[in-house]
This record gives C-alpha cells, structure tokens and sequence, in this order.
C-alpha cells in the first residue's frame, strides 16, 4: 500500500513539472544567449578532431576496461588481428605500461564509417589531460603515443534561485557542484553562506574547461551577483598579473579584513544568542558565540591576520585557539579536535590560514566549531559588524578594470532566472519518470 502510495505522490509531481513546463514553454521566451555561438564553435572544434586524430572518415564509440582485462583481451574482443595486438603491445614498450590498465577507466575505439565499422585506433585516457593513443591506421607500422588533450574554454552563464540549499540549487540545474565553492570563495567577506534563505539568488557568467569531449567543469568565474536577504552584491574578477582579486562594480575590493566565517561551506547550528538553552547544562544561558556543524576533522581558518594569544585546553572550551587581531578585536575557535600545524602562542597567523580541526572536546554534544568574536574586550555578535574593506584597486588599474566590468556588467545583468529554473524542473521531471517507470 505505502509502495503505490508512493508512485501516486510521483505521478503528482511529474504532472505538476510537466504542466510547470508547458507554461514556461508558453511564456515569453528570454534572447538566446550570446555565448551559444561560442559553445557551437566548441562543438565543431571537437567533432572535427579527437585526441590529434582527423575525424572526418572515422566515428568514435566508448567503452570501459572490464575488471582483470589485459590489453590484448581488450583488442581480441573487438576483432582485432593478432599480428596488430602483437605490434602495438610492442610498440608500447617504451611509451605505457600496459600493467597500469584500471578497470572501470574510458577508452574509445576509432572506427572507420560504413558498414564494416573497423577500429583503426584505440585511445585509452590515463588521466583527465593525457591519452595514450594506440594507432594502426597504417596496420604494417602501427605506432603508440600519448597525447595532451587539447584544453578548450568556453564562456557560458547560469544562475538559480535557492529552494532548500545552493548546493541543491546548482546540481538540480546540471551544473558543477564547485560553482557552490568557487562563489563561496568570491562572496565570503560579505555573503553568510551558513544563513542562506530560500528566495536567495545568484547569476554567474563562467569558463567552462573541456578537453577534447570531456567536460572538467568550471575553470574560473568572470562575474557573478548574488543577492541574500534582498541585498544584490556584485564581483569581478580581475586578474594582475598573477594575483587575482574581485571588485564591485565601483572597483572597491570585496576582500575585507575579517571573514564572514572560520569553516568554508557547510552548516550552521547555532547563532549568537543571549537566551540559549544550554544542550548539557540543562538550563538557559547565554550563548556568546556562532556554533558551525561540521564533520570532525573539518578544517579551522582564523578569519583575520593575528597573533595567537591562548592555544590549549580548558574543561568547558575543550582544546581552543584564541587569535588577538589589534587593540580592538579578538576571536576564539572552541571545542576542537586538535591543532594546526606549528599552532602555540605567540605565532603570527593570517587571514584564511589552517589553525585547527573540528571536534567535540569539551561540553559539546557533537562535532562543532564554537566562534567567537570580541571587540574592546566585550563580546559582541559578528554578524553585526561593519566589514573594513582592504587592498583597494590602485588608480592606475582602473582603466583595464573599467574595460572588463563594462563588458562584463550588461551580460551579467541580461541573465534572466526563467529559462534556468525551466531546466531544473526538466531535470526533476526526467528524475521522477524514471522512478515512476521504475517502481511500474
């Protein structure tokens, strides 16, 4: 009874994201992006070529090495004459090992089109950016190479209003999961990813990174807005030399001097609180700090440059880090599992840098991060904080930044949520028909 009740519930949904879709569908539809024509070029350059080999006369088709295949198994099944295992495997010699063949790892055969369909080269992809081509194209002198990929970058946009989390957000559109993690990184001095609402949202317009056919996802963000609590912050990046930086529109950096949190990405538990009822004590008392759920082990950054004024254990904080900042502010890091590497009093430590891990030491009742955040010796919530932006954008760069934003801007604004929130409904709608059909 609970399994057909069950595919009622997702017969349902697919007939709501089908009529969802048939409104997007005959609603007004948004300008086809700029950059699908260089997402076309993308395609010819790959269709025309594959592993440095012409493909005009040939087509590929994919298959993975079986558990405990040798090479000349792997060629036997696919009819490959004897006298040519025997040439590759020793031409092979010098070039590849063939012991270190994985199971479970891609290779593609290159068969001659008609209707005999002959292999005429076997490509087996030892990493994500280096082949090794098995080639008898001429079958009296066959002849074993690596070759690099070629690495082609396309520019492509996306963007996604938050339901449950960003990372859902993103992966429900088909997208690379470290879009999360690289707008994180761009976001994190102004952005609290641990309180992030539903209705929050975000554009980003981004380089994609292929090699040959295989998408290995984003390579950087251009620009990006994300708006959270109803508030629209936009970044650039801008690049000088080797050092990377984002600025706003108006070209202030949006690096500032204490970041937003200690843990990169994750989940909070707990906000500053001065009515908290205490988990062990079993009463209410003040909760003078930030708890971040986080698995044991998770790494600890201290959020500003400092000196470590206090690195040991007490029976309520557990082993903790105390990082002085100025004459102003201080932070502490509590419960942990252990720390940083070289971490004692005294040392002097920079924004973003490791100085423990999560742990439960101490009265906690789980693996947590207990911040907190002093100012003139009283501690205070740092949430409400005014951010004390640094490196500003020298005046001499301007000109080359003003050129990038300007470009950059308008496209950033013309992404529109429509059409993506239309491909994140297609993706949950062929989800829920396949477990329909599946559970039928």
């Amino acid at each position: 009874m609970r399994q057909h009740g069950n595919g009622l519930v997702r017969l349902f949904a697919v007939c709501i994201a089908a009529l969802w879709l048939s409104a997007c569908s005959s609603a007004p539809q948004e300008k086809p992006s700029a950059l699908s024509s260089k997402q076309e070029i993308l395609e010819e350059q790959v269709s025309e070529e594959m592993f440095g080999i012409p493909m005009q006369n040939l087509q590929a088709r994919a298959f993975q090495v079986e558990q405990g295949q040798s090479f000349s198994e792997i060629l036997a099944s696919h009819k490959v004459p004897g006298n040519v295992s025997g040439a590759l495997i020793e031409a092979s010699d010098s070039i590849f090992d063939l012991r270190k063949l994985r199971a479970g790892k891609p290779y593609t055969l290159l068969c001659k089109k008609g209707s005999d369909g002959l292999p005429v080269c076997l490509v087996y992809e030892a990493s994500l950016t280096e082949a090794v081509v098995f080639d008898w194209r001429q079958e009296k002198a066959p002849t074993v190479y690596k070759e690099a990929r070629a690495i082609v970058y396309a520019q492509k946009e996306a963007a996604g209003v938050i339901e449950s989390s960003l990372y859902q957000t993103v992966v429900d559109q088909g997208l690379d999961p470290n879009i999360c993690y690289k707008l994180d990184g761009m976001f994190k001095w102004s952005v609290d990813f641990f309180a992030l609402q539903k209705g929050d949202r975000f554009r980003v317009i981004y380089e994609a990174m292929y090699a040959d056919t295989l998408d290995l996802g984003v390579h950087k963000i251009l620009a990006a807005t994300f708006t959270h609590r109803g508030k629209e912050r936009m970044a650039i990046r801008f690049e000088q030399g080797e050092k990377v930086g984002f600025y706003d529109a108006e070209g202030q950096s949006m690096k500032s001097r204490f970041l937003k949190a200690p843990l990169e990405y994750s989940r909070i538990s707990s906000r500053y609180n001065l009515n908290r009822y205490h988990p062990i004590l079993k009463r209410r008392k003040a909760h003078l700090g930030t708890d971040y759920a986080a698995p044991t082990g998770t790494p600890i950054v201290s959020v500003a440059d400092g000196v470590v004024v206090a690195a040991g254990y007490g029976r309520g904080n557990g082993n903790y880090v105390k990082v002085k900042h100025d004459n102003t502010y201080t932070t502490q890091y509590l419960h942990m599992s252990k720390f940083g590497q070289g971490i004692k009093r005294g040392m002097r430590v920079s924004q973003g840098q490791v100085i423990g891990y999560v742990g439960s030491t101490g009265l906690a009742t789980g693996p947590h991060l207990c911040y907190r955040f002093w100012k003139n010796g009283k501690q205070v919530d740092p949430f409400k904080e005014q951010p004390q932006v640094t490196e500003p954008l020298a005046d001499s760069l301007r000109p080359a930044f003003e050129k990038i934003r300007d470009r950059l801007v308008p496209q950033l604004e013309s992404i529109g949520y429509h059409e993506h929130l239309r491909q994140a409904a297609l993706n949950a709608l062929k989800k829920s028909t396949a477990s329909f059909k599946a559970d039928a």
